[in-house]
């Protein structure tokens, strides 16, 4: 599985959110998008949205 997330991966698999900054575990089912070659997770579907409406303002 790949945990890339502009290098904000912890060595425990868990990643931050770049929506609202909240730690999350990734698993099988955890929201994710890509973005230029970059795999971001998500806590919720919400921040998911979020993310995919606004790339400039969460993926730079």
């Amino acid at each position: 599985m790949d945990h890339n997330q502009s290098g904000a991966e912890h060595a425990d698999g868990k990643v931050i959110d770049p929506v609202c900054h909240m730690t999350v575990i990734v698993d099988d089912t955890t929201p994710r998008s890509t973005y230029a070659g970059q795999t971001y997770y998500f806590c919720a579907p919400s921040c998911k949205t979020r993310f995919d409406q606004d790339l400039g303002k969460y993926a730079g």
